[in-house]
């Protein structure tokens, strides 16, 4: 999700039922995102947030090799 500036993880109280999965369920969705890399984009809409426009793909890659903003 994205608010302000900044790529995020949704809460991880909406991202798993134990928060003991909450670290491996983050590496793999970073995991996948990095998989989308390989496609065509610029921008990104989010189901939650503001969506990118313009600077997406580049957003995406540091979210994936650096993990969100703290």
């Amino acid at each position: 999700m994205r608010y302000e500036e900044d790529l995020h993880f949704v809460p991880e109280r909406y991202l798993v039922d134990d928060p003991k999965d909450a670290p491996a369920v983050k590496v793999a969705i970073r995991e996948a995102f990095g998989r989308l890399l390989d496609e065509p984009f610029d921008s990104l809409l989010f189901a939650h947030g503001n969506p990118l426009i313009g600077g997406g793909k580049e957003a995406l890659r540091d979210f994936v090799e650096h993990g969100p903003a703290e």
